[in-house]
C-alpha cells in the first residue's frame, strides 16, 4: 500500500471505462519518466486503448483548476440537490397489484402474501439509491475550509473530495467531486500550465 498513489483508482478512461495506472518508461535511466495511461493501453502485447496519457503534473493541474472553479462559485455547494423519487419498475407494479388482490380477499396469513411482500422489499432495495449528497457536500466544504483559491496540489484535499476523474480521447477531463458536482477541464489547457 505504501507504493499506492493517491491517483490510483480515481482516474477512469472515458473511452473503454477501465482505470488508469502509472507506467514508468526507461526505469533507472536518466531519461526515466512516468505517465498515467489506460490500463487497457496495452493488452496481450497489443495496443487496445488509445486514450490520452497524463503526467502527475497534468492530473494535479486539472484538480487545481476544477477545485478553483468550485471555490469561485461556492454558492454551488449551498444549492440543494433536487431529489427524484425512485422509478417504479414493472416488476414492482405487478407485485403491488397481486399484494393488493390478496389483501382485498383478506388472505393475510397466506404464504404467498408473505413471499410477495419479501419480493417487493427486495425489488425496492435493488432500485434504492444512497442519498449522501448533503453529507458529502458538507465534507467538501470542510476540506476546502476558508480557502479562496488553490495555488498548489494538496493531496489530502484531493483524496477527501474527489470521487473520480474521467479522461476522454477528445481532450475533455471531467473532474467529479464526491457530492456529484462535475467540472470539465480541457487537456490542452492543463498541458499549457506546465
Amino acid at each position: 500500500m505504501k507504493n499506492q498513489s493517491s491517483f490510483s483508482s480515481k482516474l477512469i478512461c472515458g473511452e473503454c471505462g477501465d482505470v488508469y495506472r502509472k507506467y514508468i518508461e526507461h526505469a533507472g535511466r536518466p531519461s526515466e519518466k512516468s505517465n498515467w495511461k489506460c490500463k487497457r493501453y496495452i493488452y496481450q502485447n497489443r495496443v487496445h486503448c488509445r486514450n490520452l496519457f497524463l503526467t502527475e503534473k497534468d492530473i494535479e493541474t486539472a484538480f487545481i483548476f476544477a477545485t478553483n472553479k468550485i471555490l469561485s462559485r461556492k454558492w454551488m455547494l449551498d444549492k440543494g440537490k433536487k431529489k427524484e423519487p425512485p422509478r417504479i419498475t414493472l416488476e414492482i407494479r405487478k407485485l403491488e397489484e397481486r399484494i393488493k388482490e390478496l389483501e382485498e380477499e383478506e388472505r393475510f396469513s397466506s404464504k404467498e402474501l408473505s413471499e410477495l411482500i419479501f419480493k417487493r422489499a427486495k425489488a425496492y432495495y435493488s432500485i434504492a439509491k444512497i442519498d449522501d449528497y448533503d453529507y458529502n457536500t458538507e465534507k467538501t466544504k470542510q476540506a476546502l475550509g476558508e480557502k479562496e483559491q488553490l495555488t498548489e496540489f494538496e493531496e489530502d484535499i484531493f483524496i477527501s473530495i474527489i470521487k473520480q476523474i474521467v479522461i476522454y480521447k477528445d481532450g475533455r477531463i471531467i473532474v467529479e467531486f464526491i457530492n456529484g458536482i462535475t467540472m470539465e477541464e480541457d487537456y490542452e489547457k492543463v498541458r499549457e500550465d506546465e
